[in-house]
């Protein structure tokens, strides 16, 4: 669940993220220095009610994408998600796309010819319960002395940092999301992983939600 919960939230559902190995040394000393302090549970009810809004709200937002990889590769590209519960379309990089409108799922990836192919829909799981079930996933990783993350929140934006060993750690060593005040749409997304990091960062949001906001791109029709 931890896997699917990182991508719905911030339209990463469509592939894995990889993270930054030239984190700058100050910023290692004070993670390493604030890793075992506890999150304060009004963080974490903050984070997880933005979580909510974002998920619930109808909005539609275009997110420029950037990877870069400890190898010093990078890639540029562009996502968009539009939503109006129960209705939620993503367009991600390399153009695969992935939601549900009117009840089905969609699907979309680029195969080995280079062409977009969509594969069979199927019934769409009950929107408010994927959320559901989102929302107490993400408690989850801040509940108790054990827990996995740390929370912490600064106006519209919340930082994450890692507390304890864990392996492939749905949003890395370090992770930062920011919320639209008004629409409640994700406007940025960092993770950070030893292998590398991935940005997402909005340049466009809007409220208005139109049915073309819906349409799958020409290639994946």
């Amino acid at each position: 669940m931890a896997g699917a919960v990182a991508g719905l939230l911030v339209g990463t559902l469509l592939a894995g993220v990889l993270a930054a190995r030239d984190v700058a040394a100050s910023d290692d000393e004070r993670d390493r220095a604030t890793s075992q302090a506890a999150t304060q549970p009004a963080d974490a009810d903050a984070f997880a009610e933005a979580w909510q809004r974002s998920r619930t709200g109808t909005w539609v937002v275009r997110m420029t994408f950037t990877r870069r990889t400890a190898a010093r590769g990078r890639l540029d590209d562009e996502i968009r998600i539009a939503q109006r519960p129960p209705d939620r379309l993503i367009v991600g990089p390399l153009g695969a796309v992935a939601g549900s409108i009117g009840g089905r799922t969609v699907n979309c990836g680029t195969g080995a010819t280079g062409a977009l192919r969509c594969g069979g829909d199927q019934p769409a799981p009950p929107y408010s319960d994927e959320v559901r079930r989102e929302v107490s996933a993400l408690r989850s990783y801040f509940a108790g002395n054990s827990s996995l993350y740390t929370v912490k929140h600064d106006g519209d934006c919340f930082t994450l940092r890692l507390r304890r060993q864990y392996p492939s750690p749905p949003y890395g060593d370090r992770a930062r999301f920011c919320f639209d005040r008004v629409t409640g749409a994700p406007t940025r997304q960092e993770i950070h992983r030893k292998q590398g990091t991935d940005v997402q960062q909005a340049v466009e949001v809007r409220g208005e939600v139109a049915a073309d906001d819906f349409r799958l791109p020409a290639a994946a029709g």
